[in-house]
């Protein structure tokens, strides 16, 4: 009876424990996908557009993984908004912690720390905006249909290897590699046949050179660049499961505790992501949802010396009226921290695209957007990108464009209702004119199509400004980057339209310390702006 009692708590408590530590995956999974890293999730999101048509699945059905890629962008879209994409991760978490406890039992007794340990490498390292959020749903459903596998039959692997690999990718050796563990040597096979659907898959498919084949067409942004390093995760995955079937034996139980263990969290140390990049990623969420007060905020606290930051605050600073007051209180990286020089990439030009929009440069907004666009370099459309180009073929009255654009958006979930709302100006100028903001943003807009210079973009804000002097917003940018430029003579020049049109009572902040700076009444010790201009002199210098 004692014995009985005995085995009874035993094993309450492991229940009791693996409960706890599931908890503890969920909990902390939801957290950080929630507090620290919405910015990924953000910026996955407005890289894609998933359509409920038949055309998307075809499309997606028609190439290796396709499926897992097409179940992660369902899942994702749930990011819109954040705590529905916090939720869809943390049930990824969850489920890839349940499978991994699971599969390594049928080798040794639970080793959970182990499975939450290899869960929290995954999710830090999947972080990282390189990887898609493909592979680890990949990975999921590899665990998953090795788990389902479980002792089957080795024939049953000839029909299963093909299906897996096309639902999921080259990452399916990881099924083939765990049935060799447990079934022993006569799945050996398995593996050699897997190279050869996978060589004939590259055969196949010409349009995809043979690296990004063997690489995974949607596990990465940069298959060429690294090829490997997606089943590098994968074979993270295998190690601890070979460790225990072939290292720690119950003959050495010495090598069972600590080794594995403490190696996974040595490498979830070095799986965390940069910090600046989170950073960035989450001002852009901030910027593009207008959380203004928070850009100021996030700034002020956790600065990150990068053009990309002073082009968010500066932004902020102006769509809240703060920007000649406070402009040299926060970071200011120089003369391109308003607006950026077109970069082809997908992620620089985003606060300068929102800029020229807010400013009612709308053919600058519609330029860098479609840029933007055409810089994913998994060659998906952008759902943000997208609704932005709608916005301004309806500002400029290309009915026809911006038609096409909401009908893309009309076949999505969250984009829908903002897309049928949108179609009713379609062909109605008169509505559009009523709009509290295309209506606004047709007033401040330029009438006319012309070439500027860049380095002149001082002259361009002036001039937007001077076409309707109700746009406070190119005032303040046409004097913040005269200020950023160090050409404090035009500055002055421009005095007067800051003292009819600006309405202040007293002269800005900002324009005072630099006027002060200039007639050295201030030194460069006492003056933002003075340090500015000495840092950036020191730059000059150092360049």
């Amino acid at each position: 009876m004692a014995v009985i009692f005995f085995r009874t708590v035993t094993t309450m408590q492991q229940t009791q424990y693996r409960l706890s530590l599931l908890l503890l995956t969920a909990v902390s999974a939801f957290l950080y996908w929630q507090q620290v890293a919405p910015g990924v999730l953000n910026y996955h999101e407005q890289n894609q557009l998933f359509l409920f048509t038949l055309d998307h699945l075809t499309h997606a059905l028609s190439l290796p993984g396709g499926l897992a890629d097409y179940l992660a962008e369902a899942g994702m879209q749930l990011a819109y908004y954040p705590t529905l994409g916090a939720l869809w991760m943390a049930i990824q978490s969850v489920l890839t912690f349940l499978l991994i406890s699971n599969l390594l039992a049928q080798l040794r007794p639970h080793y959970n720390v182990v499975s939450l340990l290899l869960t929290v490498a995954i999710t830090l390292m999947t972080c990282h905006v390189r990887w898609t959020p493909t592979l680890p749903l990949v990975l999921l459903l590899v665990l998953a249909a090795t788990w389902l596998a479980g002792k089957s039959r080795p024939w049953m692997d000839l029909l299963l290897l093909p299906v897996l690999y096309w639902m999921v990718g080259p990452v399916a050796w990881l099924y083939a590699a765990w049935r060799i563990l447990t079934m022993g040597l006569r799945m050996v096979w398995s593996l050699p046949y897997l190279g050869l659907i996978v060589a004939t898959a590259a055969y196949v498919l010409t349009q995809w050179p043979w690296q990004v084949i063997l690489a995974g067409i949607h596990y990465r942004t940069d298959a060429l660049q690294s090829p490997w390093s997606a089943h590098l995760l994968a074979a993270m995955v295998l190690l601890p499961a070979i460790y225990y079937r072939w290292v720690a034996t119950p003959k050495r139980p010495s090598l069972l505790l600590l080794p594995c263990p403490l190696a996974l969290a040595l490498l979830t140390l070095f799986c965390c992501p940069d910090r600046n990049e989170m950073e960035i990623l989450r001002l852009d969420m901030l910027v593009r949802h207008g959380a203004w007060e928070e850009v100021i905020h996030r700034v002020e606290h956790h600065p990150v010396p990068s053009p990309f930051t002073s082009q968010c605050v500066n932004l902020a600073l102006g769509m809240t009226g703060q920007l000649p007051h406070r402009m040299f209180e926060l970071y200011q990286d120089g003369p391109e921290g308003l607006l950026m020089p077109m970069i082809r990439d997908n992620v620089s030009d985003l606060p300068t695209a929102e800029a020229f929009f807010q400013l009612g440069m709308i053919n600058e907004a519609l330029r860098y957007t479609t840029d933007l666009q055409q810089s994913i370099l998994t060659y998906k459309r952008s759902g943000r990108c997208t609704k932005r180009m709608a916005e301004c073929h309806l500002i400029n009255g290309n009915h026809t464009a911006a038609a096409k654009e909401l009908q893309w958006l009309e076949q999505s979930l969250f984009y829908r209702s903002w897309a049928k709302e949108n179609m009713r100006l379609v062909g109605r100028d008169n509505l559009i004119d009523q709009h509290p903001i295309y209506g606004q943003l047709r007033k401040l807009r330029f009438k006319e199509n012309f070439l500027y210079n860049y380095h002149e973009r001082h002259k361009i804000l002036g001039l937007l400004f001077a076409s309707n002097t109700n746009n406070l917003l190119a005032l303040q940018y046409h004097m913040a980057q005269l200020l950023l430029n160090g050409d404090l003579n035009m500055l002055m020049q421009s005095m007067p339209w800051v003292q009819q049109y600006g309405g202040f009572s007293q002269m800005p902040t900002t324009y005072r310390d630099a006027l002060e700076y200039a007639q050295q009444k201030k030194s460069a010790n006492d003056s933002p702006y003075g340090q500015y201009i000495k840092r950036q002199a020191n730059l000059s210098i150092d360049r």
